[in-house]
């Protein structure tokens, strides 16, 4: 198994998706300064800026202001004692294939619920489960009335699991899930040429959209 920083992985990432991933577009209505999506595969990178080659042609993406490069998370497996991450690449459920990440040494934890009732029953459950949520190494803005929990994660005594801090100072055990995971804090020299996906979200101008979103993941050679 090869490992990767957290900045930088080093293992070679493959090439291929299942079905709906290998679907290369740019929503064809959008015109210049329009709200747009863009997927496809990164075929060149440059300082501040890289090349996504779509079925329209190739398109030249700069993030917005503030914003960083998030990693997929497919299936991903902690292991909080050795600080570690493990990330199935998609379509290898059968033959699994795993990428190894580093983690950060300080790791903030947000979870999006879809309504307050659903935040309150999770939340009183022990262990908490949960899902829909992101990674970073930088800690999130408080919540404001939104269904979201934010807080920072502590590795349990036991070494193989995590605790949830919240900004009220109360710990939770929880277990992450694998459901619409994310991890964030990622720049564009982190994108390797012809072996990564990428799905922006952004506006588009001209031949070239500028991010404000944007999210990644390895994938295997076919």
């Amino acid at each position: 198994m090869k490992q990767a920083c957290y900045f930088t992985f080093l293992l070679p990432l493959l090439l291929g998706l299942p079905a709906e991933a290998q679907r290369l577009s740019v929503q064809e209505s959008a015109q210049a300064g329009e709200q747009a999506t863009l997927q496809g595969r990164v075929v060149e990178v440059k300082k501040y800026s890289f090349v996504v080659a779509a079925s329209d042609g190739a398109h030249t993406v700069k993030l917005d202001k503030g914003v960083r490069l998030e990693l997929r998370l497919h299936k991903p497996q902690y292991q909080p004692g050795a600080n570690k991450l493990l990330v199935l690449l998609p379509g290898t459920e059968n033959s699994p294939n795993r990428t190894e990440f580093t983690l950060p040494d300080t790791l903030f934890l947000k979870v999006q619920f879809t309504h307050q009732h659903q935040m309150k029953r999770i939340m009183s459950a022990n262990p908490k489960r949960l899902n829909n949520y992101q990674l970073s190494p930088f800690p999130f803005p408080p919540a404001a009335q939104e269904p979201v929990i934010t807080g920072q994660l502590i590795v349990d005594e036991d070494q193989s699991s995590y605790l949830l801090q919240t900004p009220d100072a109360a710990q939770h055990e929880i277990v992450l899930g694998h459901q619409n995971a994310s991890m964030g804090g990622f720049s564009i020299q982190d994108l390797k040429p012809l072996t990564t996906r990428i799905k922006v979200e952004g506006v588009k101008d001209g031949d070239g959209f500028l991010a404000t979103r944007a999210m990644f993941w390895p994938v295997e050679r076919n």
